[in-house]
């Protein structure tokens, strides 16, 4: 899923939105976000 924020300062609450700019939903809790080079091939399990 690609995805940017909507947030232009430094300061919380960052919002992430899809391509569309609709929020994405994210579970209450802690949330581990990975800034990701688009270079570098990533593989998950």
């Amino acid at each position: 899923m690609s995805v940017r924020t909507r947030n232009g300062e430094r300061r919380p609450p960052t919002v992430f939105v899809d391509e569309n700019g609709d929020p994405v939903p994210l579970n209450p809790g802690q949330t581990w976000i990975h800034l990701v080079n688009e270079e570098i091939a990533v593989t998950y399990r």
